[in-house]
């Protein structure tokens, strides 16, 4: 059984001193090596208190954990910083393997796809856009429909009150008619009976 240690130092993209720790066992079987990976561990300083920290990790989260540390990619430190000098000449590599190296390093699949997501955005947004702007073409038609009934409104009851300002006046000079028709009325009917008077008077004679 042979066990081994890679120890890796680096600052964060914080300027953080970490160190990487990961440990491996060589097992020798009956037929076979077994190869297994023991721990990964992120030892820090705490700026508090000066004392090591160390995280545990499993190897699937090591390998995301240090890539986010650095402030880079997994491919820039497979590809560029920790490329292993027997894979060194990949920009020499075919056109598809190039093209592949490149897109992950700079990230192209995930650029094509949030320039995806934007495209979809900026359609349903365009729509939504539309739909608002024929809402507000309709509430637009509806306020100068409602200032016109209120202008129709308005014009009515002025004619209202001219109206009612006439029938007023109406109703006066009927009622000053039918004062000066009750007072003719009774002069006539003094008229009336005075002629009977000078009547039986002149049959009397």
């Amino acid at each position: 059984e042979t066990k081994g240690q890679i120890k890796l130092r680096f600052k964060t993209a914080a300027g953080k001193d970490v160190v990487c720790i990961r440990s491996f066992q060589l097992t020798q079987k009956a037929m076979k090596l077994e190869y297994k990976a023991i721990e990964s561990v992120l030892q820090t300083i705490n700026p508090h208190t000066g004392e090591k920290v160390c995280l545990s990790y499993r190897c699937a989260d090591m390998d995301k954990e240090v890539p986010a540390l650095m402030g880079v990619s997994k491919a820039i430190l497979e590809n560029v910083i920790f490329v292993h000098q027997d894979e060194a000449n990949w920009p020499l590599a075919e056109g598809s393997v190039l093209k592949k190296k490149f897109d992950d390093i700079f990230s192209a699949t995930r650029y094509t796809k949030a320039l995806e997501v934007i495209k979809k955005l900026h359609k349903d947004q365009f729509q939504e856009i539309k739909m608002y702007k024929l809402k507000l073409e309709n509430v637009q038609t509806l306020k100068d429909a409602a200032y016109k009934l209120q202008d129709g409104i308005d014009q009515d009851k002025e004619k209202s009150n001219r109206l009612k300002s006439q029938i007023q006046k109406v109703e006066k000079n009927i009622g000053e008619i039918q004062l000066r028709v009750s007072s003719l009325e009774k002069t006539l009917k003094d008229l009336r009976t005075l002629h009977e008077e000078i009547r039986l008077l002149d049959t009397k004679r």
